[in-house]
């Protein structure tokens, strides 16, 4: 979970632009849905191993940045092509074997 003594859940729907990167990072927390207005989400070089369903509800997202993770063929939610709003995704330095078949029907993405 995010500390809700430093961003208390009601102040988190004006944050547009969230930087996570290099903080050794796990997991994303399912509370990563409570930024609702996120635009722009960067968790790149951390320990990744997946990403949760959750961040599929964030519809306002733009841009994903989680290069240099641990990431597979099988740590994409099932329902990422429900990020409507997703045009740059990066997912360099990771160990996708093969594209993403979340991604074949996201033809803004670049």
């Amino acid at each position: 979970e995010f500390p809700e003594d430093i961003l208390p859940p009601d102040q988190r729907n004006g944050i547009l632009s969230l930087q996570l990167h290099h903080n050794n990072m796990g997991f994303i927390p399912a509370s990563i849905e409570t930024f609702t207005s996120l635009v722009i989400l960067d968790v790149s070089n951390n320990r990744l191993s997946h990403i949760s369903d959750e961040i599929s509800n964030i519809t306002s997202l733009q841009t994903l940045v989680a290069k240099n993770n641990n990431l597979d063929n099988d740590s994409l939610p099932k329902c990422f092509d429900q990020l409507r709003s997703l045009k740059a995704l990066n997912l360099g330095g990771n160990s996708l074997t093969e594209f993403p078949p979340q991604l074949v029907h996201m033809p803004e993405i670049r």
